[in-house]
């Protein structure tokens, strides 16, 4: 089971839930109330908190899995909060071992203390004051995460050094005792041992916040293990990183597992010298990588290999060349529409976002935000698909200004792209758009796409002036 942090769609975890399947693993995610696919109406209405997530969802999910995989042992990973719920099921005494990653309850005294005072301002400040304005926190709208329950939201924002002295306050258990207490003593009866990992650059997980949730945990063994970014070279890793494709052990991972797979079931043993760390430049005939196996189980994957190694090296050098020459524009990466099947678009997705990152890393360019798909979104650090309106949308409306308003009453809550090439006035229709929608166009809660074709120039432009 995967349990995921605070207001994070379960599908974030995707490709590390692919990889545990690809080793054994029967996985199962889930989202809590009012996140991803269990969110089914208004948050504005829902009354969930913390607690509710680990004592009914969690524990739901807990009996759901020993139903439906009998005889089965249960192991978890929890990341953040997700390490944090386990000890509130009531049946957390069947989980086998544990796994967490950044697993901490936010208290704000354990922040990182270089970022400690913007963090304070933000959770602890100016989210329950949404909160409590608005019935809930637009925190998708905000750039933070989804958009999450006040119940969730307050809980966070109060957090003491002892939880159980600042959640569900007043209430008692059916026994007359206070149920927080109860809820408290649940951590005690988990009897599986926990391998608590805490990255150096994360500032939710530092060692007094993992240590301070493991002290709860006293009925199994437990381990506290941190990594420095720079230990496995990296830059930086933080609270959320871990589950990025890139940090599967591979440097092309798309060709050089598929090869590993291939050999496997061939019963060849093929090996793999790579030369260049991911994303690092390979001058023309350098050699990128050597494959040593028997010529008989190699000869007809010469092909495939370079079909998938070439394309996406291409991607990767054209994606890093936009990003690098307009720093400050965001891209998308539109795989979802000009990609023949998944598989591509899946290498394309992944080369987009190596070109992006060594464009970060040279340029502090601000390369790509996102992608069309959520399969592939996990590559830009995001747990959804972005787009925009498409033409047929604009047509149907009958004008690029009713499309727009149509979007927003139907979605008032999110970014709004406008498609302003439809009608041949480009210029027109987004001053249109921007001066009905004003209080969007100043917040940066509005953009639009322009995606004039071949055929014609922008309007106001012939070829002379163009």
């Amino acid at each position: 089971m995967i349990n995921a942090a605070t207001s994070v769609r379960c599908r974030y975890y995707a490709r590390f839930a692919d990889w545990l399947h690809g080793h054994g693993w029967d996985v199962v995610t889930f989202d809590y109330r009012g996140i991803g696919e269990s969110r089914q109406r208004a948050l504005r209405r829902l009354q969930a908190d913390w607690i509710d997530w680990g004592q009914h969802d969690f524990e739901g999910v807990l009996q759901y899995v020993a139903w439906r995989f009998p005889g089965q042992p249960i192991d978890v990973v929890g990341h953040s909060a997700g390490g944090f719920v386990i000890g509130l099921a009531a049946s957390a005494q069947r989980v086998r071992r544990i796994f967490t990653m950044g697993a901490q309850y936010a208290y704000w005294r354990d922040y990182a203390p270089e970022a400690r005072r913007a963090m304070f301002l933000r959770w602890h400040v100016a989210m329950p004051l949404l909160a409590r304005l608005l019935g809930y926190v637009p925190a998708k709208r905000l750039g933070w995460m989804e958009d999450t329950p006040k119940g969730v939201a307050l809980d966070w924002a109060r957090m003491g050094p002892r939880f159980e002295a600042t959640v569900r306050r007043g209430r008692e258990t059916l026994e007359g005792g206070p149920e927080a207490a109860m809820l408290a003593r649940r951590f005690g009866q988990v009897r599986a041992p926990i391998l608590a990992l805490g990255i150096e650059d994360d500032p939710f997980g530092t060692m007094p916040a993992l240590d301070r949730l493991l002290d709860y945990y006293t009925g199994g063994e437990r381990h506290h293990l941190r990594l420095a970014p720079a230990a496995i070279e990296q830059a930086e890793i933080g609270h959320f990183a871990f589950f990025h494709e890139r940090f599967r052990d591979a440097l092309w991972p798309l060709a050089l597992d598929w090869l590993r797979e291939i050999g496997r079931r061939r019963g060849a043993n093929f090996e793999i010298d790579l030369r260049y760390p991911e994303g690092k430049w390979v001058g023309a005939g350098e050699p990128m990588f050597y494959l040593t196996g028997p010529l008989s189980q190699l000869a007809d994957l010469e092909t495939l290999l370079l079909q998938k190694l070439g394309p996406a090296c291409v991607a990767a050098y054209n994606a890093y060349t936009m990003c690098a020459d307009l720093p400050q524009v965001a891209f998308l990466a539109m795989d979802a529409r000009h990609c023949a099947g998944t598989e591509m678009s899946e290498l394309m997705a992944y080369a987009a976002s190596v070109g992006s990152e060594r464009a970060r890393r040279k340029v502090g360019a601000v390369g790509f935000v996102g992608n069309a798909t959520d399969a592939t979104a996990h590559y830009f650090g995001i747990d959804s698909g972005l787009g925009t309106m498409p033409h047929a949308f604009i047509g149907y409306a009958g004008s690029t200004l009713r499309a727009a308003e149509m979007y927003d009453e139907t979605f008032p809550d999110e970014p709004m792209t406008v498609l302003v090439d439809y009608f041949a006035r480009e210029v027109t229709d987004a001053l249109t758009c921007c001066r009905r929608f004003p209080r969007r166009a100043a917040a940066g809660n509005m953009a639009v796409r322009i995606d004039t074709p071949g055929g014609r120039f922008i309007e106001g432009l012939d070829p002379p002036e163009s």
